[in-house]
């Protein structure tokens, strides 16, 4: 493992078990912003979290633990593919809520003009 490595790993990983440690403690801080998301998910899968809170708080779980995991050097691919998991945007295409966007690239809209 190289120096920089070593000091970024953890530097990378602090942020996300501060914020996960916060959400567990105070969901509701959060809670009003993810209640789009839960709700949806929460008629369409089984077994998701009815309550908002609570599946905040899971989130802020698993924000803390992948994260340290992460700042310990501990299974860190793993780690770092929970982390990403918990940051989904709510208004993308993989939550399903929301329209996906069409990017046009400069080549195909000056084709078809």
């Amino acid at each position: 493992m190289t120096v920089l490595r070593a000091v970024a790993r953890p530097m990378l990983a602090s942020i996300f078990v501060v914020q996960g440690f916060d959400t567990m403690l105070h969901p509701e801080r959060v809670a009003p912003r993810a209640d789009p998301v839960v709700q949806p998910l929460a008629e369409l899968v089984p077994g998701v979290l009815d309550s908002t809170e609570d599946a905040v708080r899971l989130n802020g779980a698993v924000q803390f633990a992948a994260g340290s995991m992460l700042a310990l050097g501990i299974l860190p691919r793993l780690s770092a593919m929970a982390i990403a998991a918990t940051l989904v945007p709510p208004r993308s295409p993989v939550t399903g809520s929301g329209k996906p966007r069409t990017i046009r690239s400069a080549h195909s809209s000056a084709s078809s003009s």
